[in-house]
């Protein structure tokens, strides 16, 4: 296995925050394939300001203008993501691989990247924020992990815990996988470097023993 893959119900849910803290842990390399939006920072910028470093970082395959879908993104600029040229990239080393959006976020008219991250094979992160609705969001994006035979090892709590909307969540998902690791990662005013070394020296044994 040459990587993991971070994706999550929906955009804005602290996906590069959690894969800051399993480079981190795993002292592995960081691979956003696509990138749609660059003001203030990519999230490839975002990681190595929360203490990836930057030999540690791999350019995107598509980065993208605009703060929106990237298949949407990509027309503006007259260009198309080309799903081939990501899967035949030579990763160096045991690499987190975050995808943009949530899960069935389109890359081209045909593509999502559920598409991509089948067709790579590696073990999922699954990152959860609690708000109205998202256990919805969470139990449709766990169905479509599931009937794809997708390897999910992490639930990752972003912000808030939910104890009682967890609890379904977990019921849910043991149906389908065994001895899945959740791991919390709570509210910061302002998530730093400090943030991501935390969590990683808190987290590394569970991280490393189910990879």
């Amino acid at each position: 296995m040459d990587g993991l893959v971070v994706t999550g119900i929906s955009t804005e849910t602290g996906k590069t925050l959690v894969a800051s803290v399993f480079v981190r842990a795993t002292d592995a390399w960081y691979w956003k394939p696509v990138q749609a939006g660059s003001e203030p920072l990519t999230d490839t910028q975002r990681v190595e300001h929360l203490g990836v470093a930057p030999s540690k970082l791999i350019p995107e395959t598509y980065r993208l203008k605009n703060p929106i879908s990237p298949h949407a993104a990509a027309r503006l600029e007259k260009k198309k993501i080309n799903l081939s040229k990501i899967i035949e990239f030579d990763l160096p080393g045991f690499t987190v691989i975050e995808g943009a959006g949530g899960l069935m976020t389109p890359l081209t008219d045909t593509e999502t990247f559920l598409d991509l991250f089948k067709i790579l094979g590696h073990p999922l992160v699954f990152v959860i924020r609690h708000y109205l609705g998202s256990i919805n969001h969470s139990l449709l994006a766990l169905s479509v992990m599931a009937t794809a035979g997708l390897d999910l090892r992490f639930i990752a709590i972003s912000g808030s815990e939910d104890p009682e909307s967890e609890k379904v969540i977990r019921i849910f998902a043991s149906k389908h996988w065994g001895n899945i690791r959740y791991l919390h990662f709570p509210e910061e005013e302002s998530w730093q470097a400090e943030h991501t070394a935390l969590y990683a020296t808190q987290y590394r044994d569970r991280i490393r023993e189910a990879l």
